[in-house]
């Protein structure tokens, strides 16, 4: 029996609960982003949050990290109501989060960022930089990353400071752990370690939520699914007895005839041809062609040159050896500026690093791209740069207050629709997707 048809109570007085939302409700302003939300996390047990980028998945997230605080409603911990102030608080609680985009320093090294705010001391007071080394090397290694403890985190791939921010959920040994799409940047490999932690956390009575929307993982991993909708609750299920077919159902209100339509689109002439195109240490010999009204799937582990593919494609770094041709002529992009002139889009892997400036508005960071076109005598126009960029924004769905608002206040996904109708406000020839769902 799903756990919407009991009452709300029924959620969080199991006695095998550790951290519950008791008919938490938290509103911004005018607009509600949870309402009265009631579900718990058991010991050794993992509850699934699923739902589309708005529903609610981040609020309930930094509610249980202390990031926010209820609008009405009660957060339990062992049946007993807490109010957490700060971060600070819900870590002393014994909650541990593993954020979506890695909180690191990236100045320090992987110890440093482990450890940063329980460094483990000496009786002198002094921290005890061996013990950390050591344990930080025990717990790297547990996520599957050989990396040195001393090495500086911002020598590292994306991928790999996502590691470093699970490392450092687990050094606290904490009670419960909040996954906020941990698995976004790693490659299958990275995933399939991750679960193995996952597990053994579980055999030690650990209570956690995953935060995803990748199917396969969802079911992998879960042993319940809660579904939002919109800021709603719309049930909690065992994952044994819920379908994939059933759980997109209660995500988008309606059954859908397929996650991924059929592509009907008749290729065109060539846009992008790479001929022999190399870049030493990175990648060598590649040859491909791009088709007008074709998708061309680039695909490979960790490491394997993808982005640095996509880089060199986009001017952002050049070439070595070989040929690019857009539209059959051959052409050397000094930077990414002249590739944009040639009708060249990219969508980075780096959101936050390279694609957004999140104390910018919405509007501001979705018309990036076309400045010099929303300009009238040199002031830009926001009449202009909405009719640029807002029908895009209207097409994907954006959930968003105003287009004033600070970008930084949407949830993950929500962001990454802005940098995406960013893109295409450009009318691309190509547009480079380096993981576009992330």
């Amino acid at each position: 029996m799903p756990e919407e048809a009991k009452p709300a109570e029924f959620a969080v007085a199991n006695p095998t609960a550790t951290i519950a939302l008791d008919g938490v409700s938290k509103v911004f302003g005018g607009t509600v982003a949870l309402r009265d939300a009631s579900f718990a996390l058991r010991r050794g047990e993992v509850l699934a949050l699923l739902g589309e980028n708005g529903a609610g998945k981040s609020t309930c997230v930094k509610l249980f990290a202390g990031v926010y605080q209820p609008t009405s409603g009660r957060i339990l911990i062992d049946g007993e109501p807490v109010s957490f102030a700060s971060p600070q608080a819900s870590q002393d609680a014994g909650v541990a989060v593993m954020h979506q985009h890695p909180g690191l320093f990236p100045d320090l090294n992987l110890a440093e960022n482990v450890f940063m705010g329980h460094m483990p001391r000496l009786a002198s007071g002094a921290i005890d930089r061996s013990t950390m080394r050591d344990r930080t090397r025990e717990l790297l290694t547990s996520v599957g990353l050989d990396a040195n403890p001393d090495q500086v985190l911002a020598g590292l791939r994306t991928s790999e400071q996502q590691l470093v921010e699970i490392a450092r959920a687990l050094s606290r040994d904490s009670r419960v752990l909040i996954m906020d799409e941990p698995t976004a940047a790693l490659s299958q490999r990275e995933v399939v370690r991750l679960f193995s932690v996952v597990d053994n956390l579980r055999d030690r009575g650990v209570a956690m939520m995953f935060v995803g929307h990748r199917m396969d993982e969802i079911f992998g991993v879960a042993d319940r699914i809660a579904v939002l909708r919109d800021g709603h609750l719309i049930g909690v299920e065992a994952a044994a007895d819920l379908s994939r077919d059933r759980a997109i159902q209660m995500m988008v209100g309606r059954e859908l005839s397929g996650l991924y339509p059929r592509n009907t689109t008749t290729p065109g002439a060539t846009v992008l041809e790479l001929q022999d195109f190399s870049r030493a240490g990175e990648f060598e010999g590649i040859n491909l062609t791009v088709r007008a009204g074709e998708i061309v799937g680039l695909g490979g582990l960790v490491g394997s040159g993808r982005t640095e593919i996509a880089r060199a494609i986009f001017g952002v770094t050049q070439a070595d050896t070989g040929k690019l041709l857009i539209d059959g002529k051959e052409r050397h992009f000094a930077n990414a500026d002249a590739a944009m002139a040639a009708g060249v889009g990219y969508v980075s892997e780096d959101r936050l690093g390279q694609s957004l400036v999140m104390e910018f508005p919405i509007l501001t960071n979705a018309a990036l791209t076309v400045l010099d076109e929303t300009a009238i005598r040199g002031f830009s126009s926001r009449a202009k740069a909405l009719a640029l960029v807002a029908p895009h924004l209207d097409r994907l769905s954006l959930r968003f207050r105003s287009y004033d608002q600070p970008i930084s206040t949407l949830s993950g996904g929500n962001q990454q629709k802005v940098v995406l109708a960013k893109w295409l406000a450009t009318d691309p020839r190509l547009l480079i997707l380096d993981e576009p769902t992330q």
